[in-house]
């Protein structure tokens, strides 16, 4: 059984973001051991605390599904713009990488 630590190439990419900026499994299963996991939890951590807030200052006793509700689609909506930004920072980062192997495989076979 292979251990969900080792570094895995991918055999297809990561499939295209609901709507643009809802999660997607795939992604959050390979990221999960990575720094973006923490980003993502520091956000829940914040969530809760707001909703607390409001929750104790809400006037009415019926409105407290409401924020329930509210922080089920909040959850779902951050971790989806944590992974836009992750997946933007990594085309980033991969993209100068790749373009210097390529240019060091041309040099080397051209000469």
């Amino acid at each position: 059984m292979r251990r969900r630590t080792e570094l895995v190439p991918l055999k297809a990419p990561l499939p295209p973001q609901r709507f643009g900026f809802l999660p997607t499994r795939e992604f959050w299963e390979l990221a999960f051991f990575t720094p973006f996991w923490p980003l993502c939890v520091v956000g829940y951590i914040c969530l809760i605390a707001a909703l607390a807030y409001l929750l104790g200052v809400s006037v009415s006793d019926f409105l407290w599904w409401h924020h329930v509700l509210l922080a089920i689609a909040l959850t779902e909506v951050w971790s989806g713009i944590v992974e836009l930004c992750c997946r933007r920072a990594l085309r980033r980062w991969s993209r100068p990488r790749a373009l210097r192997r390529a240019r060091d495989e041309v040099s080397s076979g051209g000469g």
